[in-house]
């Protein structure tokens, strides 16, 4: 394989994935169209981008429905959607810019959500009020939103190592 190569046509409804290794071998790859996966999403080389529009959704709600090394160089750029099972522990395998960035559902509840999650390599923007918040990150941030079911509360965890203990999440 190499790099620049796009993945195109109807992957969803009865065409879609039951289970893909994604192995890019460092190469960059993208979506032409949204894409499902009812079974395992194995990330072992190389970066899918996704777009607002093409995005990777996974259908197995189990915590396992990601396989592989997940990494810099092995990762999900843009949005990804999950179909979670609330009593279920996930990590969204998702990172831009090269970087990894890890995002993770845990302790939720709510009714068969299903979560979009996107990570960004910016500036989060706003500013911190001094007292309860004395800085917002000005090189990483990530949106998570439900975009089907329900979810009313969980604990999220960030998997970058410079977010001390005393960290925040804010949200708007």
């Amino acid at each position: 394989t190499s790099s620049g190569k796009t993945i195109a046509g109807n992957l969803t409804s009865t065409n879609k994935f039951n289970s893909v290794t994604f192995n890019g071998v460092g190469g960059a790859w993208s979506l032409s169209n949204p894409a499902e996966v009812n079974g395992t999403l194995t990330l072992t080389s190389g970066i899918l981008t996704t777009t607002s529009t093409n995005y990777l959704r996974l259908l197995n709600n189990a915590s396992a429905a990601v396989a592989g090394t997940p990494s810099s160089t092995s990762h999900i750029s843009g949005p990804m959607r999950w179909v979670l099972n609330p009593a279920n522990t996930y990590t969204f395998p998702v990172g831009k810019g090269g970087n990894y960035y890890p995002f993770g559902l845990s302790s939720m509840t709510g009714s068969a959500p299903e979560i979009q999650v996107e990570a960004t390599n910016a500036n989060a923007g706003g500013t911190a009020d001094g007292t309860t918040i004395t800085s917002i990150s000005n090189t990483e941030y990530w949106q998570a939103s439900a975009v089907a079911g329900t979810y009313t509360t969980g604990k999220v965890t960030l998997g970058v190592s410079s977010i001390g203990s005393w960290s925040a999440i804010g949200r708007n």
